[in-house]
């Protein structure tokens, strides 16, 4: 049975409401990459997300209004549930294409081999040609093969239509780069996924996910999602004292959840604001926590991380995750 999208993050606001909280020409146009940035073989990205292990602790329930003192460790939990949730998203979406090793030369513009998803083997064929992937009719200045960029690919598994992307760099086993993709995952999920990384700069880390539960029409066109989630994770900074914030909005079965968090690695406090409805009402801008004690504090703790003048990231629209119109549905060779 296919994972749903959003099961983790829906059942965990439930429970807090219940408990009362090869061979196409290249394309002359695209300069080709200096041959030092061009490694022996393309691969794709893997850890997109971003590590908030920081916020982990008990849950023990809500109150009705946040005040100093008060215990926020529900809503802490909810933070990290989110960010967890769009990790496993992307870890499953990207595992089965970690084994390819693609060679990188002006010759390969289309590639096919077999491999395992979610222990079953299959057929996978990759097009570099270069295609219209924002709908906008103009066909991206993609190289059309392996070996310059921006590269351009769309992803047939079994003879079906999955997943269409652009790498702006070509991915390490250290650096996953900068990309964007979107479609149906590769692997066992149901639904549509979207993503615009960039990991080029170690320093300044963006995973922006875009995902929407399986329609309930068979029409992929028109698309009424019954869960639908947008997340940006971003992270700042050296490693041991980086910025990490978390900002989502989510539209389940009756419920609308947003919500965006900021912690430094260096040090114990989170500045987080929430807009819930549905399931249940709360509400909050810029309360300030201490993640150790995981209860309320003086706003002047979190001055250096405050979330008060960051909107909420958009609802999920369906461009975002629809595979593009030019993305046949039948392999290209």
């Amino acid at each position: 049975m296919k994972k749903r999208f959003f099961w983790r993050i829906g059942l965990f606001i439930t429970i807090i409401a219940l408990s009362g909280c090869g061979v196409s020409s290249p394309n002359p146009a695209a300069p080709p990459a200096p041959p030092a940035e061009i490694p022996s073989a393309l691969i794709f990205p893997q850890n997109l997300g971003l590590d908030v292990n920081k916020l982990s602790g008990s849950d023990s329930g809500t109150l009705e209004a946040l005040r100093i003192g008060q215990d926020v460790s529900a809503q802490i939990a909810v933070l990290q549930v989110a960010v967890s949730s769009f990790n496993g998203f992307l870890d499953d979406a990207l595992k089965p294409l970690a084994p390819l090793l693609i060679p990188t030369d002006a010759g390969v513009t289309h590639y096919q081999n077999t491999f395992f998803v979610d222990n079953v083997l299959a057929s996978i064929k990759i097009d570099f040609s270069s295609f219209d992937y924002d709908n906008d009719g103009v066909s991206e200045n993609c190289s059309g093969h392996t070996a310059a960029l921006p590269i351009c690919y769309r992803i047939w598994v079994g003879d079906e239509k999955r997943t269409a992307g652009i790498f702006e760099t070509y991915p390490t086993t250290d650096n996953p780069g900068k990309g964007r993709f979107k479609g149906v995952p590769i692997g066992n999920i149901e639904g549509l996924i979207g993503v615009i990384y960039d990991h080029s700069d170690p320093l300044n880390k963006t995973t922006e996910i875009f995902t929407g539960d399986q329609p309930s029409n068979d029409d992929p066109q028109n698309l009424e999602f019954s869960e639908a989630g947008h997340g940006l994770l971003t992270q700042t900074g050296e490693a041991s004292s980086a910025e990490k914030t978390v900002n989502f909005s989510f539209e389940g079965s009756g419920f609308i959840d947003r919500q965006i968090g900021r912690f430094r690695e260096d040090s114990d406090f989170l500045s987080f604001s929430r807009d819930l409805s549905g399931i249940e009402q709360e509400s909050y801008t810029a309360a300030c926590a201490s993640i150790s004690t995981r209860i309320v504090v003086e706003n002047d703790n979190c001055s250096a991380i405050d979330v008060g003048g960051i909107p909420f990231v958009d609802f999920l629209t369906n461009d975002q995750v629809l595979p593009p119109d030019d993305f046949p549905d039948a392999p290209t060779f």
